[in-house]
């Protein structure tokens, strides 16, 4: 991708979640979404449930609208739901260190 356009910043590919994929997670869900350059370059996406496992350890003022918006698409009535899906993916260990509890006590009040 650098080679065919130059202009892009040294940061174009956004690492920043990476920690997520190695340290506090069970495992990180995808899905492929598209190939680029005779396959060259693989591009996956995380799917709704991961996102919003991620988004809560998060729990940005940037990602509140996100948050909302990934309950309303996961149709997540209750705590109880939200809590399963955190389950999946974040370890104890990290869901006590970003409060998790506590965050889904303010969402599902």
């Amino acid at each position: 991708m650098a080679h065919k356009h130059k202009n892009l910043e040294d940061d174009w590919l956004n690492d920043e979640a990476a920690i997520y994929y190695y340290d506090d997670t069970r495992y990180a869900e995808v899905t492929f979404w598209r190939s680029f350059g005779n396959n060259i370059l693989h591009v996956y996406l995380p799917t709704l449930e991961y996102m919003f496992a991620t988004k809560i350890a998060a729990y940005r003022p940037k990602d509140m609208k996100d948050i909302q918006s990934i309950i309303h698409d996961l149709q997540i009535q209750t705590r109880e739901q939200a809590q399963a899906i955190v389950d999946t993916f974040l370890l104890p260990d990290a869901q006590e260190f970003y409060e998790v509890d506590k965050r889904l006590r303010r969402l599902f009040h």
